[in-house]
């Protein structure tokens, strides 16, 4: 119960930061405020809709979201207002198969701890000793949790992008991921 108090704060406290602002976007008349563009975005991913449908449904049933084209221009431009500084992080768990040198390397640059599980007889390495002087088996063994929940994400949205382009598709798995957690709040 703690914890998903805590997410739900967490989520609210991204959106009390971003939704009221109409200024994500500096071109044209801003007509619909970013929470309305991200209440039909989320809508779109849990219901599994296209641009037209979603914005069809949601006017039918009485709410006041923009065009499909207004929502098809917003998902790529809340990705930059939204996630800004989501990229802060100390530790990097991944299996055996990213364990090279050039991995330790640039991890040890940015100062993010490396749990990865050394591959057999593979000693070299000056950057892969140093990280892996703070390795830990137990600490390796979180990564399950992160692959339960691609697993979660795989299964409720399917493990495609319905985008072309890479920041299209990035914006949309962090809609399916916020859509996810609230579906989690829920439960």
């Amino acid at each position: 119960m703690k914890k998903q108090n805590k997410l739900l704060i967490k989520i609210q406290r991204l959106l009390k930061q971003q939704l009221n602002s109409r200024e994500y976007s500096h071109f044209g008349p801003k007509k619909y405020k970013l929470s309305e563009h991200f209440f039909a975005l989320i809508f779109m991913q849990i219901a599994k809709l296209s641009f037209r449908r979603v914005s069809f449904l949601l006017v039918e049933l009485g709410f006041y979201v923009p065009s499909y084209s207004a929502l098809c221009k917003s998902r790529k431009r809340i990705f930059p207002s939204l996630f800004g500084k989501i990229h802060d992080f100390k530790n990097f768990f991944a299996d055996t198969a990213y364990d090279s040198e050039n991995v330790h390397e640039k991890c040890f640059e940015k100062n993010i701890q490396t749990f990865i599980k050394p591959r057999k007889n593979v000693r070299k390495g000056f950057y892969r000793r140093k990280q892996m002087k703070n390795y830990s088996e137990e600490k390796y063994h979180r990564r399950s949790l992160a692959e339960t929940g691609f697993s979660i994400l795989k299964r409720k949205y399917g493990g495609y992008t319905l985008t072309k382009s890479a920041k299209s598709a990035k914006a949309e798995m962090y809609l399916r991921t916020i859509a996810s957690n609230l579906n989690l709040i829920n439960n």
